[in-house]
């Protein structure tokens, strides 16, 4: 995807007390932002929908800009940051700036580490992860995970030989092994390096049933939640549900049903002193890790946002359950969540305006997820297929980008509304309606991003590792 899609704006440069140079674009992300860091104290901020295009950018004042001017392919970055601290605190009109090849490619899969809301195949994400890094600059950081993939690099490496995956995922595969040769820690796989240049060609049948597992891997969620019961307390009151605030705790850790299916289950005892609060645990997800140990269930006053309990949650089975002192408070009047408790309590989005781009934020990864996956299953369909599996891919295909743009539209129907609903009397309501209006012209520039789109990485490709 070229970066005139995205029609890049140009952006303000501030310099602070201490000199520390921070740019933002008028254009904010459609997707869930991520920061990619460049070295240290030097970051910048993406869209997924558009990885190469830069939102945002930070260099503190010990920071090394030509890292920033390397990562855009432009030296005259540092010369503009430069400048702007010799001139002392301001602000500059400063244009904007594109990541270069590997770095687009490196915050992909950023993007993908902390959006792709399915299980994934692990071995596949570090070996992206290796990839990437490589392909930057950080050789140690790369050796380290294709040590830690060496196991899964050879296994599909191996399927890639045997013709069980297709060529996309082979070309990838063949691709990293080269990547670790290089670096002297290829392991075991190196021995594959040759055969994957010659490797057979998977057959259709086979190919058939790749794609069955990668759809049932990347399918819905099952619905079967798991209401716990702590205690021997077992009369409830009153039940409701709330959705999590997907930037407030880690990936892939509860398990995801979609953006419009909550996953917190609430229940009010009939003693009134307690809310239980429950959600499930991803599948394949260790119950010991320390994602999970670090998982703190909120309640919040729906009108005010103003937080009102928090408890750590533990484990019953597989689910995930916390007991809240619910006071004088109802469900009707709370707004329930969960977070990792490493997090800012300051960044938790719990007034309406918050847990509307909360719910923004869900819709529109969900809304990724289909285009990725729409572009994913193109590439894993050769051109020699059978018409019937050509035919089966491009509908698939369709399908996915037909859901992507449904979500895109959905999230624009929860934007107009929230605009509807700012009061005027708000010291903040211009501030909000500036916030809101902005995002809504992500969302509607969004489908543009749609196609072609960059190529897949193998994290999108393969299905996660079967259980046994």
């Amino acid at each position: 995807m070229s970066a005139d899609t995205a029609n890049p704006a140009d952006g303000v440069l501030f310099v602070d007390g201490e000199r520390t140079a921070s740019w933002y674009s008028e254009q904010v992300a459609a997707i869930a932002p991520v920061e990619i860091v460049l070295g240290d104290g030097c970051v910048v901020e993406i869209d997924p929908a558009y990885p190469e295009v830069v939102l945002a950018w930070r260099a503190s004042s010990d920071a090394a800009v030509a890292i920033l001017a390397g990562a855009v392919g432009d030296p005259a970055i540092a010369e503009i940051v430069n400048a702007a601290r010799a001139a002392g605190s301001g602000q500059h009109i400063v244009r904007a700036s594109v990541l270069i090849d590997t770095w687009a490619s490196f915050a992909l899969v950023i993007a993908a580490t902390r959006w792709t809301m399915r299980p994934v195949h692990q071995g596949a994400l570090l070996i992206d992860r290796a990839v990437a890094a490589a392909a930057v600059g950080r050789d140690a950081a790369a050796k380290t995970l294709f040590i830690y993939a060496e196991d899964a690099l050879l296994e599909l490496g191996r399927q890639c030989v045997d013709g069980e995956l297709p060529a996309a995922v082979t070309d990838l595969v063949g691709h990293a092994v080269r990547v670790a040769l290089g670096l002297g820690v290829a392991g075991d796989a190196a021995r594959l390096a040759d055969d994957l240049d010659g490797h057979s060609a998977i057959d259709d049948n086979l190919l058939r049933e790749f794609l069955t597992r990668r759809r049932q891997a990347a399918a819905t969620a099952s619905t079967d939640g798991q209401s716990g019961t702590l205690d021997g307390e077992d009369a409830v009151l009153t039940m409701g549900s709330d959705i999590v605030d997907i930037q407030a705790v880690p990936p892939r850790i509860i398990a995801w049903h979609g953006a419009e299916r909550p996953e917190l289950v609430i229940e009010h005892r009939s003693d009134g002193e307690v809310f239980i609060v429950t959600a499930t645990l991803a599948d394949g997800v260790d119950p010991s890790c320390r994602e999970v140990r670090g998982l703190l269930a909120y309640a919040a006053e729906r009108d005010t946002g103003t937080l009102v309990a928090t408890a750590p949650m533990r484990l019953l089975g597989r689910a995930l359950i916390a007991k809240l002192p619910a006071g004088r408070w109802v469900i009707a009047d709370l707004h329930f969540g969960v977070l990792d408790a490493g997090i800012d309590l300051e960044a938790l989005r719990t007034d309406p305006i918050g847990r509307c781009l909360a719910a923004v934020d869900r819709i529109m990864v969900d809304a990724w997820g289909h285009q990725r996956a729409a572009t994913a299953t193109l590439h894993a369909v050769p051109a020699t297929a059978d018409a019937e599996l050509l035919d089966k891919a491009r509908a698939e295909h369709r399908a996915r980008l037909r859901t992507a743009r449904s979500s895109a539209a959905n999230a624009r129907k929860h934007i107009e509304r929230a605009l509807r609903g700012v009061d005027p009397g708000d010291q903040d309501a211009d501030a909000l309606r500036t916030l809101l209006r902005h995002r809504l012209e992500a969302v509607i520039r969004y489908p543009q991003a749609m196609a072609p789109g960059p190529d897949p990485i193998l994290t999108e490709l393969v299905p996660p590792e079967r259980d046994e």
